[in-house]
């Protein structure tokens, strides 16, 4: 990616009070008010999309030299200023910034202010569980201890070897969940549940950190331990347990410092729990979840658009779960709301978040039969550059999308191209739900008559839900085929 793209990603994920604390901070080091840098910096905030040829024109029309050496100049400066801001934000960069600076004491000789501060360093490591830093931290002094004592040993030596030695156990203990976790999830991935259903008894031999809570030895592993259990109960099928471990693993929120990723999982992972339960839903404190969420507060736009996006997300298909038959008008007064979080947030979204999101807004669209509104979300996540990358499956995935909403337009041109596309991914594919389906929708694209058109609805239905429309190595499925078949019977 060029460097002045990268600068543009960087200053659109900017929030107003650091973008202006960033020209603060510029203005104590910039020679001249009309540093190039900074002028940079202005010319490419005020893009609305990274436009390079207009960009370019701009910038020579400042005369402007050496452009890549100022531009990373640029891009490191922000990033300069982005730290110091943070520090007294970001406990992580706070304890790292302290940590530099101990270095510093320690190469001027000043070994008592030193000690001091990893004093103070380790009292909020442990305090936060940020274990890599207190590990760190030990060991530092450690070194500074035997370079102290010359090579002997002491009362206070021993005492940080043995809390080094113990924090370094709570960090396998981490780092044993955290694999668990990755290999855990592959192997559910991969498991046919239906020709070989597992008993939590199997799980358990096959991965005994989850047997019990006694395995943790801290918050953060005790949490790991409820949020895989949630998992372990998804994959199940065990609603209530599923929904018992999401709960306890929330609970443990308030001891810890999560970093926002795995917060939102944990919620996200809460409100699958709670629209996975029998209705009625009497039990669920669905709302409850939604506060937990709304106390998150962020600065960054990143995280402003995940919170945003989970709210309005998990709200709707919370809403479709309970009613089932939502109308057609409310579910476009729905989508307008998406439309609106679209125009503002989406540019702060990522393209893991985006990949989900739109995939599901397309799926709800078929369900609420607003097929132009799903074509136009299909539109949109087809022309995100990191769609090429998607798996062969996913790819089918949204090829059969397409020939929905085309057939549903009556546009046969677009049918035609999109039986063609199917046919064409198909070869490279062995999945049988996959291949059932596109031979019904190259029978609807040469169908001539509608009285044939139900009757191959009514024939292939039976026949779809006789097979597995999930994937092994994907969160999608082709479980919406099923759905707009029934509808069409």
């Amino acid at each position: 990616m060029p460097i002045l793209q990268k600068i543009y990603h960087l200053i659109n994920s900017l929030s107003r009070s650091e973008k202006r604390y960033f020209r603060q901070h510029a203005q104590l080091y910039r020679p001249q008010e009309t540093a190039d840098y900074m002028v940079l910096f202005d010319l490419i905030s005020k893009q609305k999309t990274y436009q390079s040829k207009q960009l370019k024109k701009e910038i020579a029309d400042k005369n402007i030299e050496y452009v890549s050496i100022k531009a990373r100049y640029l891009y490191n400066a922000i990033l300069v200023a982005l730290t110091n801001y943070k520090k007294n934000r970001n406990t992580f960069i706070q304890l790292n910034s302290n940590f530099q600076k101990v270095y510093i004491l320690e190469s001027k000789g000043l070994f008592k202010e030193a000690f001091t501060l990893l004093k103070r360093i380790k009292k909020q490591a442990r305090k936060t569980q940020r274990f890599e830093i207190l590990y760190q931290s030990l060991e530092k002094e450690e070194e500074l201890l035997i370079t102290l004592n010359q090579g002997l040993s002491n009362d206070a030596l021993i005492q940080v070897q043995e809390e080094k030695q113990a924090t370094f156990g709570l960090l396998k203990n981490i780092n044993d969940y955290e694999q668990l976790r990755l290999t855990m999830l592959n192997f559910f991935i991969q498991h046919n549940f239906t020709e070989d259903p597992l008993t939590i008894e199997q799980i358990y031999q096959k991965f005994p950190l989850l047997t019990t809570t006694n395995h943790t030895l801290c918050s953060y592993t005790q949490v790991s331990y409820h949020h895989l259990h949630n998992i372990i109960y998804y994959f199940l099928g065990h609603p209530q347990k599923m929904l018992d471990a999401a709960q306890r693993a929330l609970e443990l929120l308030p001891q810890i410092h999560l970093s926002p990723a795995f917060a939102f999982v944990l919620l996200q992972n809460y409100f699958v729990s709670c629209y996975r339960q029998p209705l009625p839903h009497q039990h669920v404190d669905f709302d409850g979840g939604l506060h937990l969420l709304n106390q998150l507060k962020f600065e960054e736009q990143q995280y402003q658009a995940i919170k945003k996006m989970m709210t309005l997300a998990f709200s709707f298909q919370y809403q479709w779960r309970i009613q089932k038959n939502i109308s057609s008008e409310e579910g476009e007064k729905r989508y307008a709301v998406f439309e609106e979080f679209y125009q503002k947030h989406d540019k702060h979204l990522h393209w893991s978040r985006k990949k989900l999101f739109y995939h599901d807004l397309i799926l709800y669209s078929i369900y609420l039969k607003l097929f132009s509104i799903g074509s136009l979300w299909l539109q949109r996540l087809e022309n995100i550059e990191e769609s090429k990358k998607l798996l062969i499956e996913e790819k089918l995935i949204l090829r059969f999308f397409s020939f929905i909403f085309n057939y549903e337009a009556n546009i046969p041109n677009l049918v035609k191209r999109d039986s063609r596309s199917i046919s064409y991914f198909i070869g490279k594919i062995q999945h049988p739900f996959a291949l059932k389906t596109a031979r019904l929708f190259h029978e609807l694209y040469l169908c001539k008559t509608t009285e044939k058109e139900n009757s191959l609805f009514r024939e292939y239905a039976p026949l779809l839900k006789e097979i597995s429309p999930k994937l092994t190595n994907s969160l999608w499925s082709f479980e919406f085929v099923n759905s707009w078949v029934e509808q069409k019977i």
